[in-house]
């Protein structure tokens, strides 16, 4: 399993790009330190920014309620 995570055109950090890192581990560890992010979107030309609680999923069985790739979309 490669430990560099590669940016897409999506991903890739545009302000400050000297800053970011893609090592997975740095990753994991930025991700571990939190519990909250916050999540945008946009229905009928509204944005809405609400915060959420997160965590690391890494139990194979393990999944958030209502999580299903009906609603999730992965590019």
């Amino acid at each position: 399993m490669s430990t560099e995570n590669k940016p897409t055109q999506r991903s890739q950090v545009k302000r400050l790009p000297q800053r970011a890192d893609y090592e997975l581990q740095t990753i994991y560890n930025i991700l571990d330190e939190g519990l909250i992010c916050y999540v945008g979107f946009v229905v009928n030309n509204q944005p809405f920014v609400i915060p959420t609680a997160y965590g690391r999923l890494t139990l194979p069985w393990l999944k958030p309620r209502g999580f299903t790739k009906k609603f999730c979309r992965i590019s």
